[in-house]
């Protein structure tokens, strides 16, 4: 589940907010549909994030809530941009509610027969164990940024720093990560830089990682 911010709070935020503004088709280098569709897919985000009031999380109930509301979205209807970009939303609310619906979402993304397919891909790919999921929000666009943990050691470096670039917005966020990690798998974030704390102070890295905004824009 995401950060320490409480779900209920999260979620009004997730309704207050125009989901679909031109800056978030901007931001991720896209011209923003109509304003029909937007208003249309804001309305469904809406009905789901109202629906998930109250629900328990980490549970099947939470699941099944995301996979009614993903079936109210015609995925023939929408091209390929814009159907990731309600999987983006959809793939947010699973994470604050701390489950997996990456299923559901590949079958939406690339129709059935090729959601089966990697789904089964998936089960002969051979498993990491995930010891710890650590989330931050984006800077940019407060959607969580997971972090998979799959080994530990004790001649780990004491900490991290990550410069990554969200893989919604495509903004810039720095990340840290705790003591004696020793692999990691990146969940929806690109890896820019990454900066170790013997050399890099937080003030540091954070200039660096206004460096990389500047420079990349």
């Amino acid at each position: 589940m995401a950060g320490s911010v409480p779900i209920t709070q999260q979620l009004h935020s997730f309704i207050a907010r125009d989901k679909f503004a031109p800056a978030d088709w901007e931001a991720r280098g896209l011209h923003p549909s109509d304003d029909s569709l937007c208003r249309e897919l804001n309305a469904k985000f809406n009905a789901c994030a109202q629906d998930l009031l109250g629900v328990p999380v980490g549970g099947q109930q939470f699941k099944r809530v995301l996979q009614i509301h993903l079936t109210g979205f015609s995925r023939a209807t929408l091209d390929t941009e814009e159907r990731e970009f309600v999987c983006d939303y959809f793939s947010y609310l699973a994470d604050l509610g701390g489950v997996n619906i990456s299923a559901m979402l590949n079958s939406f993304l690339y129709g059935s027969l090729m959601g089966g397919l990697l789904k089964v891909a998936a089960i002969f790919r051979k498993k990491e164990q995930v010891l710890e999921s650590i989330s931050e929000p984006c800077t940019n666009c407060q959607m969580p940024l997971r972090t998979d943990v799959v080994s530990r050691s004790e001649e780990g470096p004491d900490t991290s720093w990550l410069i990554v670039r969200c893989n919604s917005c495509n903004g810039f966020s720095l990340l840290t990560l705790g003591p004696n990690i020793q692999q990691v798998r990146f969940g929806n974030y690109a890896l820019i830089e990454s900066l170790s704390s013997e050399d890099y102070t937080l003030e540091k890295a954070q200039t660096r990682l206004q460096q990389i905004r500047y420079f990349r824009k």
